[in-house]
């Protein structure tokens, strides 16, 4: 095997996952709508968190059709976005560790971070956290839901179609995806808030690349988001 190539994020050559103009379409999406709805924003009345959790399940199962529609244009499929399958149940205990490992390290990251440099918004977003046990198991379900949609999205699609249409600079796709998944939460951070989200961003894209797998990602998001949810909870 030759050494000193630059590492690749499949075994396979392709030319992208998706068409173009799909990737323009859901840029749009992510970014354009958030812009507008900043602008001239709509109050809707105040209502159980629950159904919010709802609500925000039933986006992202849109948007992760929208994603899975692109994808089959190009002969592509789900497959074609986590990676190949573990082989055997060592590689699943090697995966669940990965993603567990990676879920401790982003939360103790955020947590020196806020420690250090303090709230990662200029006005702190509505509180979405749990107030009772149905609230968070409700809570749980989504941190599950939210981890495989923003994985599958950032690093299954944009990391993988960054990567393809600039040449296979598997650098500058990493660094790219980072910086949509910092944007997507939010204009008003903080540099705090900037730093955290852009390094849990290129550490889930280097593990994906590493493990060529997206499930380690997807465990460290859900079980990240299901923490914080639990942590919050506690200290209500």
């Amino acid at each position: 095997m030759s050494t000193g190539t630059a590492p690749q994020l499949e075994d396979r050559p392709r030319k992208s996952l998706a068409p173009g103009w799909h990737t323009a379409v859901l840029l749009l999406f992510l970014y354009g709508v958030p812009a507008l709805l900043a602008s001239y924003p709509i109050h809707f009345p105040e209502g159980p968190r629950s159904l919010k959790y709802l609500a925000e399940v039933f986006i992202q199962l849109l948007f992760f059709l929208f994603v899975l529609f692109g994808v089959h244009l190009n002969g592509n499929g789900l497959r074609d976005l986590l990676g190949p399958r573990p082989k055997n149940w060592r590689e699943v205990g090697v995966t669940a560790l990965w993603g567990l490992a990676l879920a401790c390290l982003s939360i103790a990251i955020a947590y020196f971070i806020s420690v250090v440099f303090g709230h990662f918004y200029k006005n702190e977003p509505p509180a979405i956290g749990p107030r009772n046990l149905v609230e968070l198991l409700l809570f749980f379900g989504l941190s599950i839901t939210t981890g495989f949609w923003e994985e599958l999205t950032f690093r299954g699609y944009l990391l993988k179609q960054i990567y393809y249409f600039n040449g296979n600079n598997i650098v500058f796709a990493l660094l790219v995806q980072a910086a949509l998944f910092t944007i997507a939460h939010g204009l008003n951070q903080t540099a705090a808030g900037v730093a955290d989200k852009m390094i849990f961003g290129l550490l889930l894209g280097w593990v994906t690349i590493l493990r060529k797998s997206l499930l380690p990602a997807i465990i460290a998001h859900g079980v990240g988001n299901a923490l914080l949810g639990a942590i919050a909870f506690y200290l209500k």
